[in-house]
């Protein structure tokens, strides 16, 4: 087609998204056969490859055979890209600057794959927001993003036999800052500074594989197993 400015190969597989740092296209992938996932950070002018970086090589955990190993999408503050990957039955949490040179790496906890992890890292002020929910049980924390440093942890305990995908989301709903995750048949917000739980709603369903939606009052939250719901919630959680 006439209108494709670049097209480039991309070792590996993943489903994570593409994301756009300056004049780079930063990406995650895995390659399954030697049990390596990196990232791979491309020219956005022309689709040249500006650096390969190996994170970890190891054990990769069982997955849906729709999902792949590197299904997180990274996040950048414009000076280094976090990314997380689940391997030798952990969930690692990596922080590399532009040029591809490791910064930091953190084994946060265990992981029990049941089929994967789906839960992309977030940036708020000078944190950075992940979550790890197996099938066993979860948390989310939020790491000092210069070192790696967790600030707090808060237990997300499950609410049945599966394990929850959902991304959270930061915003200003009711005139405050909230941080809202939805799964383990909760919808709740956090302070986003502090992990204290500010309020929850029971649903929408027990795993979710999305991001809430935030509006100027209220939350919107969905799920699909083992129910297909749909929730609207005052953003005072009533």
């Amino acid at each position: 087609p006439t209108n494709v400015l670049w097209q480039a190969d991309v070792p590996g597989r993943g489903h994570a998204s593409p994301i756009v740092v300056g004049d780079r296209v930063i990406v995650a992938t895995c390659d399954e056969s030697a049990g390596t996932q990196s990232l791979v950070c491309f020219n956005r002018n022309d689709g040249a490859t500006v650096w390969t970086t190996q994170l970890h090589q190891g054990k990769l955990p069982p997955i849906n055979r729709k999902n792949s190993h590197a299904s997180l999408t990274p996040a950048s503050d414009g000076t280094h890209v976090y990314t997380m990957f689940i391997i030798d039955n952990g969930l690692w949490v990596d922080a590399v600057d532009l040029d591809g040179e490791i910064v930091w790496q953190k084994r946060v906890s265990d992981y029990r794959s049941e089929h994967g992890h789906g839960a992309s890292p977030l940036i708020h002020n000078d944190t950075l927001i992940v979550c790890g929910e197996d099938h066993t049980g979860g948390w989310l924390a939020a790491l000092r993003r210069a070192t790696g440093e967790v600030v707090w942890s808060v237990p997300r305990p499950r609410s049945g036999t599966h394990a929850n995908y959902a991304t959270p989301i930061v915003g200003k709903v009711a005139g405050r800052d909230q941080l809202v995750l939805h799964g383990y048949d909760k919808v709740t917000s956090y302070d986003p500074a502090t992990g204290e739980e500010l309020w929850h709603v029971d649903g929408p369903t027990e795993v979710c594989a999305n991001t809430p939606l935030l509006g100027k009052d209220h939350v919107y939250a969905s799920g699909g197993y083992p129910r297909k719901n749909l929730l609207v919630i005052r953003a005072d959680g009533s």
